[in-house]
């Protein structure tokens, strides 16, 4: 087997953690093969003849079994199995030297009434197996167009069932008819089965789908083909970016692509995460094994074992970076993205799909941006099949996972024909409300925060454009609309990708803006650790602390209007390649909590609580700290865990509530651990000396080893 080894840097900096991704292509090279005549094929057509494929399915798939019939020789053999609520065998596994027969038994067919799926594949296993040819491609074709609801009907025992058959030398490809269809269940049986999966949308489709299976078939170089890789210590397989059946073991994978086509490439891309101490030096990245049958010759076992090596050295780790690879690497996960979102739809999770097809898009424009992509024009045609499959989502097609199968099988088979230009997503609003009606005021927050989500922005830059947007409309509240029952503020804001420009009026008399901003530009420095102030100072400036903490989060801010208009302006410099802008996982992520959760952590004959803050709280405006505080003295409870690990935005008031509540505990001689992964967050608790009063950590382990004299108990 010919393979090739491409990781998407060429080397990265020593003692440096950090996750990577390695692409490996391969296809059959049979040493002192001489390229001859394809191997002869024995095929077992498994035909669904249920009552749904009454009329034009039937016709055509008649037709198409006849034209596959002519392409075949009189060295290949046949076997035809047709399933309803019976299992019928009209044509027994035979060398093709009577067509003419074949032919008038196939135009024979006809309808019946349910669809016994497993009995039908089953009985043309069974007759090929009986009469195996280890000298012949042998593979079952089966079609249908409906459920399987007679005889095995469980998918999982199914998708073994295209195991155990593959394992025995007879591979599996599936077509499926129309809409009614399973698309799980069949790509499932193709992908374990060895074989392929083909989606008929019309019948006038049958006869260019079966050729297609045909042409495949009869190039075939190798089957039952295995690549396993294994990983030294300090090297950890996250996740992989291909289409293949896999086995996963401690320090392992196995994949298992089928069989190999004469000419044409498979594809797998690895994602490793590497620790810091195994960074050093030249190293051996992963050993690998790599079998296959001949499917010609001596139709010999072809194994090899082999090792590949990385080398860590100082540099500039974007120089190092492969840009055709990483061209790959896009397209590959946006393939495997959209087999998720499929998934999603299916859970009823459609806006959870359409985000995750639009952070694909979102991710496709940045690097087309960069100027450095080496296919952008394959790039360009990924964007208009995304734009379709969401308006597929949006619509609720009925077809759509075979729409998005169809997308997935055209990446891996011809990486795509489609081209669309694309302008820049943004999110704009304009809205006014009454400045002391706290429902509507919680329903924009809301409302914009899953806007937010849902435009694909880092986390971080996320983070920052919610706060700056509740400061200022806190400010305008507190300050503008102060004796102002019926006063109402006006927010505009643009949203994009690269930045963000917010507006906010309110109908108040103003402050004195210069004095203030030069208060606030002195309040805090630009770099961290160097300055800290007195945890009570933040608390007891009346104005300036919000803008101090905006104003160190690197926003441009200004006012107009005497105070009565702000405009702030922040931009998101995300740096090039795939470790800025692609280096996430895919991998759907859990959903969202709606409460605020109290769990008690058992020490030593006491209780320790731990408080688990969600991003859907209304956390940004101190209140939830204000009713801990309250509980907590009255149940004299000095010591506590205060997760904020889900915590996206926490303003200025929520921060002095925060102080509020940690400066009471820490003063009574109590501790307080703050789990927080925000690094906004983190950086605006920082700047207020919070970690003078209570420990910040970043996770539940670190939290418990902070408490004094106490162990956690198993």
């Amino acid at each position: 087997m010919r393979i090739t080894i491409r990781p998407e840097f060429k080397y990265l900096p020593p003692h440096t953690p950090v996750q990577m991704h390695v692409m490996i292509t391969f296809s059959a090279e049979i040493p002192g093969q001489v390229t001859a005549a394809r191997n002869p094929i024995s095929l077992a057509f498994v035909i669904d003849r249920s009552g749904s494929m009454q009329g034009e399915k039937l016709e055509k798939t008649k037709n198409a079994l006849s034209e596959m019939v002519r392409l075949l020789t009189r060295r290949d053999r046949v076997t035809l199995v047709t399933f309803e609520t019976e299992v019928q065998h009209p044509i027994k596994l035979t060398n093709l030297t009577d067509k003419p027969g074949i032919f008038n038994t196939i135009g024979n067919l006809v309808t019946g009434s349910s669809t016994n799926l497993s009995g039908g594949w089953m009985q043309g296993f069974t007759e090929i197996q009986e009469n195996l040819n280890s000298t012949h491609i042998n593979r079952i074709i089966l079609l249908t167009d409906g459920q399987a609801n007679n005889g095995i009907t469980d998918e999982k025992t199914l998708s073994e069932m295209a195991v155990a058959f593959r394992q025995k030398g007879v591979s599996t490809s599936t077509f499926g008819f129309g809409n009614g269809f399973n698309e799980n269940l069949l790509k499932e049986i193709a992908k374990n089965g060895g074989g392929n999966f083909y989606f008929i949308s019309q019948p006038e489709d049958a006869v260019t789908s079966f050729r297609a299976e045909f042409g495949e078939i009869q190039h075939i170089a190798g089957q039952n083909c295995q690549i396993g890789f294994k990983f030294p210590p300090g090297v950890h397989f996250i996740e992989d970016f291909s289409h293949y059946r896999k086995e996963e073991t401690p320090g392992e994978v196995r994949f298992y692509p089928g069989d190999l086509l004469d000419g044409v490439e498979g594809q797998i891309i690895l994602r490793l995460e590497l620790e810091k101490d195994f960074c050093e030096g030249n190293k051996d990245l992963f050993s690998f094994d790599h079998q296959f049958n001949s499917a010609s010759g001596n139709f010999d076992l072809i194994k090899e074992q082999e090792k590949f090596s990385f080398t860590f050295r100082e540099g500039d780790v974007q120089l190092f970076l492969d840009n055709e690879i990483l061209d790959e690497i896009i397209m590959a996960k946006t393939a495997k993205a959209k087999s998720i979102a499929f998934e999603e739809t299916q859970k009823g999770n459609k806006d959870k799909a359409l985000c995750i097809l639009e952070e694909r898009e979102q991710c496709i424009s940045d690097r087309l941006k960069s100027k450095k992509s080496l296919q952008g024009k394959l790039l360009f045609q990924e964007i208009e099949l995304l734009n379709r499959l969401k308006k597929d989502i949006a619509g609720e097609v009925d077809n759509l996972g075979k729409t998005i199968q169809s997308q997935v099988e055209e990446y891996v088979k011809k990486r795509g024909v489609y081209i669309q230009n694309r302008k820049e997503k943004k999110f704009i609003f304009k809205k006014i409300f009454q400045a002391w009606n706290q429902a509507e005021m919680d329903d924009f927050f809301s409302e914009t925060r899953t806007r937010l989500t849902d435009l694909g922005l880092e986390h971080d830059f996320l983070s920052k454009c919610l706060f700056c947007l509740t400061e200022l409309v806190a400010n305008a509240v507190g300050h503008g609309c102060h004796g102002k029952p019926d006063g109402e503020i006006q927010v505009k804001g643009v949203f994009k990708r690269g930045g963000c420009l917010i507006q906010v009026f309110d109908p108040g008399n103003g402050f004195a803006v210069e004095e203030v901003l030069e208060k606030a530009k002195n309040r805090f420095p630009e770099k961290l650790p160097s300055f800290s102030i007195n945890s009570n100072e933040i608390k007891n400036l009346e104005k300036g602390r919000g803008i101090a903490l905006m104003l160190a989060l690197g926003a441009d801010l200004n006012y107009t209007a005497g105070g009565r208009e702000a405009m702030i302006r922040l931009e998101n410099k995300v740096p090039e390649g795939i470790l800025s802008f692609d280096s996430t996982s895919i991998l759907p992520t859990d959903q969202i909590k709606t409460e605020i959760l109290i769990r008690n952590h058992l020490w030593k004959g006491r209780n320790i609580p731990e408080i688990l803050l969600n991003r859907e709280s209304t956390v940004h405006d101190g209140r939830v700290f204000r009713e801990i505080a309250v509980s907590f003295k009255q149940k004299g409870v000095l010591e506590c865990i205060l997760n904020m690990e889900n915590v996206v935005v926490l303003n200025s008031i929520g921060i002095a509530e925060l102080l509020s509540f940690v400066d009471g505990i820490f003063e009574a001689g109590g501790t307080v651990a703050i789990i927080i992964t925000n690094s906004v967050i983190e950086k605006c608790l920082e700047l207020v000396n919070i970690p003078q009063i209570a420990y910040l950590v970043k996770t539940l382990n670190i939290a418990l080893e902070k408490f004094p004299d106490s162990e956690p108990i198993s």
